[in-house]
């Protein structure tokens, strides 16, 4: 199931990306509105830690390598970019704020409700 959470979580991540340009009109999740990326990151990681409880920590890693999947892909078609460094930096914080944090909370949830029925 492990690997089930990682695959799926990265497909989410890498679809915040993709789906960018179609819900909001730019290319980059950051160039859309300002709650564009991180209610995106925040939705699938609830939904996915909610459906791995046992494994919701791998889901914030699926979720980091599907948008680095993205943007490796994105900025080998765009020929790179200068600012790769704070994209990467942004990816970083946003998916530890808006995964980690409730990846971490309802994997706990999910323990202590799995041993009140023990």
């Amino acid at each position: 199931m492990k690997v089930l959470a990682l695959f799926l979580s990265a497909i989410a991540g890498f679809s915040i990306w993709a789906l960018s340009k179609p819900i909001t009109g730019q290319v980059e999740p950051w160039d859309a509105s300002a709650s564009y990326l991180p209610l995106g990151i925040l939705f699938c990681s609830i939904l996915l830690a909610l459906v791995f409880r046992k494994e919701s920590l791998m889901v914030p890693l699926g979720i980091l390598a599907g948008q680095m999947v993205f943007l490796f892909w994105h900025l080998a078609n765009v020929g790179g970019d200068p600012l790769f460094g704070i994209g990467l930096s942004i990816i970083l914080v946003l998916t530890a704020i808006f995964s980690l944090l409730p990846a971490f909370l309802i994997s706990k949830i999910g323990t202590e409700s799995g041993s009140e029925g023990e």
